[in-house]
């Protein structure tokens, strides 16, 4: 969503391709190479805020004063370090693992839902951010996108 709010294109390359292990030798998502600048980032935090840094000079996504610049930082934080993974986890466990195994399955679950939605609801009205986020048109844009790549892959 990022990249289609500041309007940079994507190319997308296998992760287990020798092109994209040269990229991120951990063959995980995400990874980028910046085209502008020759740097490589992976992981979703250092990217966004690769990103931010080099692209949102307009600050439409971010901003550049304290203390709201720390509070994205913070927020940005809790979800690399603490919903992200739960997410990951939740994802291999309901669609990956070869077997289903509903003590996991309903850990990563019941802990996305417990733990990191409503943190971030409690906090950050995050109901009333995400409906606003939704009639945004870059940001519509991309969902739709997102929804589609999901069905044509046989996902919910």
């Amino acid at each position: 969503m990022i990249l289609d709010a500041l309007d940079i294109p994507l190319e997308f390359n296998e992760t287990k391709e020798p092109q994209y292990l040269e990229l991120n030798p951990n063959s995980r998502l995400p990874a980028i190479e910046d085209p502008n600048t020759n740097i490589t980032v992976w992981e979703s935090g250092a990217i966004i805020l690769y990103l931010i840094e080099q692209y949102d000079k307009q600050e439409k996504l971010s901003y550049s004063r304290t203390p709201e610049q720390y509070a994205l930082i913070k927020w940005l934080t809790v979800q690399v370090s603490g919903q992200g993974p739960y997410f990951g986890q939740a994802t291999w466990f309901t669609r990956f693992h070869p077997e289903k195994l509903l003590s996991a399955i309903d850990r990563y679950v019941i802990e996305i839902f417990l733990k990191g939605v409503g943190l971030v609801e409690k906090y950050l009205h995050y109901t009333a951010w995400l409906e606003a986020l939704k009639v945004r048109p870059k940001i519509k844009a991309a969902l739709d996108k997102i929804v589609a790549q999901r069905k044509a892959h046989g996902l919910p």
